[in-house]
């Protein structure tokens, strides 16, 4: 037989091979075929990566991990070209838990493919974790990077003879290049980030600074001498700070610093030294109904559904465990958040107060907050608007040097964000009451890497008296008086039998009385409209079943006269708690993410839930098991599309969806906005190297940029509109198959600009079909989504009146745009 009549063979086998799902068996025919004839490879291109998909789930079910690096080896070695096969290693090591790894093969199969959507997916959603966003605002804030530089020259400049340098947490490397620029005669970096280390490297590199500074991969808590620098260091530099201040273990780093790698310091004040030198740090009450909705249930009902128990967020949980117990937990008991940018601002309610001092460059004052024994500091804070406390937020003047500090604060236009402590109040409604003139007592403790705020009690001003109310908080925040702190004395301390107190049980989330969710589960909850909306829907669709199936003159079976129903949704939803009170008579979950929440709803009504994944469900179909209405969350509450949701709708419909059946939300409509936005880019990516001080660092973070950005709050965004709202695309999820599975649409429209500016980016949002009449706008602040933001490839500067084409393109559950003249 001829190689030609071989070749045909193995392919004609290698399809017939994978109609019947034996992917092994494929798989060897395509290689077979393409040993046999090579110059075929670019029409088989497609069909030889879908087999080696699927041969390769089939082998990872099977637990033969060792057996896909073999097919891996072989299908490179047959077609290391192709695209897919990358694709689908990377997404095998990235289920493996070696993202960093997984990274390289999905930058390999965009280089082969740049219009591969799932490599591209992978390749952007890795990027936001390898390379976290807070970076470019770091890189772009130029009043900072100043500061650092300036800092460091001046503390180079002090050391008599050659200065020694570790840059701890270096990232990009920036601060080891300053102190290089600054006569530094030797400086030594370490990261833990395999990618920031691999940047790092590229960064020196370009700017001819690599023989200067010795990179090293590693914790420096790792690091001893003289295995990994050869002796103790005349100066520390280093960034390892969050928003907290302390979250990023900074006590622990510069302990470690000065007991083991940085020179002592002497007398004369010379000796090893510390950047930044300390830090004090500031807060302040504050109502903010944002903070408030996504913290704390507000009421004691979600749509026709009674709750007897209460419902906070983690961080709220953990400053109450902290009041309570003498053990603090191990995560932050607070948020970070860019409080200016929060939708309908916020009302301070005192004045800022200082909660603490730290002095970085005293090893005995950090040896003490290192052992945990700092004392802890009773504070009272005058109260001077009247208002609800929702929160207590944080934030610092970074002390560099006796002469420059960097200050955080919420009006200091900084690439800081503020840590953000949540204040629970189980027994009062929507939170602590308090008018100018009360004030507050807290504690205030730093241990565990966070300042913990502890004992919060609420003085109020009664019949011109002060009467002490006992409240507990979700978070460990304190707060001291802006000029004049106040100590309490236990003398002082308004504590008599005599007073109003409002306690929370000792047990906590353990109990069946509260249950802890995620903030963006409380807001949804606490979205009233949004849930009033569902509620109607589901119920009148409930009832229309159950009233059409009972006018039926037939019925085959006994699920015949009754109501199923299926609820897909990701996050926190009581959609089928709401079916079951309108009558239907299943109810099912396919996502059990918070089970906690709907076990306890159904138990306690003696409804019964099922809980499946939709393939489950699928397998498990019989002739009884056709669902009357389905229930998806179409779009997170960040503003992006839910992942797989078309796919997840139209498997359903196409298996377990009765033919008439009801999909809620029955449809959506996208909308976008041209914008300019400045903020948005530098939050994205580095602008130029002016803003890192002419270092060549553009380009190597750049690479790293995303163009999609969830969780915008268009309301508060600062940017210009340059264009009305302009309608992009509509969906009925009904009719889902007549776009095609998966969703691929590509929109073409003329827009007039309505003001001169440089067009960098299409904000969009969605409108959800929630019944007749009734539309829930996700660009509405009221509600609990955000909105997101696509920056454009290219920028181009338009004039008010001029008309340009947008192209929008929804592929999968990606939105993306481009512009052209």
């Amino acid at each position: 037989m001829k190689k030609t009549q071989f070749t045909e063979s193995s392919i004609s086998n290698a399809r017939l091979s994978f109609q019947n799902d034996e992917y092994g068996k494929s798989f060897a025919y395509y290689l077979l075929a393409l040993k046999l004839s090579p110059e075929l490879k670019e029409n088989l291109r497609k069909e030889f990566g879908d087999v080696f998909r699927e041969w390769v789930r089939n082998l990872w079910q099977e637990n033969r991990s060792e057996d896909v690096f073999k097919c891996y080896e072989q299908a490179l070695d047959a077609f290391p070209e192709n695209e897919f096969v990358h694709d689908v290693m990377g997404a095998h090591l990235y289920r493996l838990g070696f993202a960093e790894e997984a990274f390289v093969y999905f930058q390999q199969a965009m280089k082969l493919n740049p219009d591969l959507h799932s490599a591209k997916e992978s390749f952007y959603n890795l990027s936001n974790s390898l390379v976290e966003r807070w970076h470019f605002r770091m890189l772009n804030d130029k009043k900072r990077n100043m500061a650092f530089k300036e800092a460091i020259n001046k503390a180079i400049r002090n050391v008599n003879g050659p200065t020694t340098v570790l840059d701890i947490g270096t990232g990009t490397g920036i601060l080891s290049m300053f102190a290089v620029e600054g006569g530094a005669s030797k400086v030594y970096a370490c990261e833990m980030s395999k990618t920031m280390t691999s940047i790092a490297r590229d960064v020196l590199r370009a700017n001819q600074k690599h023989e200067n500074v010795k990179l090293l991969q590693m914790k420096s808590t790792d690091m001893q001498i003289p295995e990994h620098i050869p002796h103790r260091v005349y100066l520390v530099v280093t960034e390892t700070l969050d928003s907290g201040l302390l979250g990023e273990g900074i006590i622990e780093t510069v302990h470690h610093a000065w007991t083991h790698l940085l020179q002592p310091p002497d007398n004369q004040g010379g000796g090893g030294r510390v950047i930044p030198g300390g830090a004090a740090v500031y807060a302040m009450l504050v109502e903010c109904e944002h903070i408030r909705k996504s913290h704390r249930l507000l009421s004691p009902s979600v749509g026709n559904i009674d709750l007897n128990f209460s419902i906070v967020s983690d961080s709220v949980n953990m400053v109450q465990q902290d009041i309570l117990n003498e053990e603090t937990p191990s995560s932050e008991p607070y948020t970070s958040e860019d409080i200016s940018t929060i939708p309908g601002g916020y009302t301070a309610l005192s004045e800022s107060f200082k909660v603490y001092d730290f002095d970085f460059n005293n090893p005995k004052e950090v040896a003490t907050l290192f052992s945990g024994n700092s004392q802890s500091k009773s504070l009272v804070v005058p109260v001077v608007q009247q208002g609800s406390i929702d929160a207590v937020i944080l934030w610092f003047d970074l002390l560099l040097d006796s002469q420059t500090s960097i200050n955080t604060s919420p009006w200091s236009e900084s690439c800081w964000e503020n840590a953000v402590y949540p204040i629970s109040t189980m027994n009062i409604k929507g939170g602590l009451d308090v008018k100018s003139g009360d004030s507050v007592c807290l504690n205030v403790v730093c241990k565990d890497n966070h300042i913990a705020f502890q004992n919060i009690e609420v003085n109020l001003v009664i019949n011109g008296n002060f009467e002490t109310m006992n409240t507990p908080t979700n978070n460990d925040a304190n707060v001291s008086s802006p000029q004049n702190q106040m100590e309490l004395s236990k003398q002082q301390s308004p504590a008599d039998d005599g007073d109003i107190k409002f306690q929370i049980s000792s047990q906590k989330a353990t109990t069946s009385n509260v249950l802890v969710l995620e903030e963006k589960d409380i807001f949804t909850l606490n979205d009233h409209l949004y849930q009033f909306y569902i509620f109607e829907l589901i119920e009148k669709a409930v009832l229309d079943t159950l009233k059409d199936k009972n006018s039926s003159k037939t019925q085959r079976n006994s699920h015949d006269g009754c109501c199923q129903v299926l609820n897909m949704s990701e996050g926190a939803s009581l959609a089928v708690v709401h079916a079951a009170n309108a009558g239907a008579t299943r109810i099912h979950v396919s996502n059990q993410k918070e089970a906690d929440l709907l076990v306890h709803l159904c138990n306690d009504k003696g409804y019964n839930l099922g809980m499946a994944d939709l393939q489950d469900l699928i397998l498990e179909k019989d002739s009884s098991s056709s669902w009357d209405i389905l229930v998806v969350d179409v779009v997170e509450p960040c503003g992006l599309l839910q992942q797989n949701v078309w796919q997840n709708i139209a498997l359903a419909r196409n298996t377990i969806l009765k033919p008439n059946g009801i999909i809620i939300p029955s449809g959506i409509t996208i909308y976008g906005m041209c914008i300019d936005s400045k903020y948005i880019l530098e939050n994205s990516l580095v602008i130029d190297n002016g803003r890192t001080l002419d270092l060549n660092i553009k380009p190597f973070m750049n690479f790293f940029m995303v163009p999609t950005h969830p969780g915008i709050f268009f309301s508060m965004l600062q940017c210009t509109h340059l264009s009305t709202a302009i309608k992009l695309c509509q969906l009925n999820l009904c009719d889902l198959n007549s776009v095609g599975a998966p969703v691929n649409i590509e929109r073409h429209q003329e827009v007039k600009m309505v003001a001169d500016g440089c067009l960098m980016a299409v904000v969009y949002w969605f409108d959800l079909d929630l019944g007749p009449g009734k539309t829930v706008s996700t660009l509405d602040q009221s509600t609990h989504f955000s909105q997101s933001v696509y920056i454009l490839p290219k920028q181009t500067h338009v004039r008010a009146g001029e008309i340009i084409c947008l192209s929008f393109n929804l592929e999968d559950c990606s939105i993306s745009f481009q512009v052209s003249n």
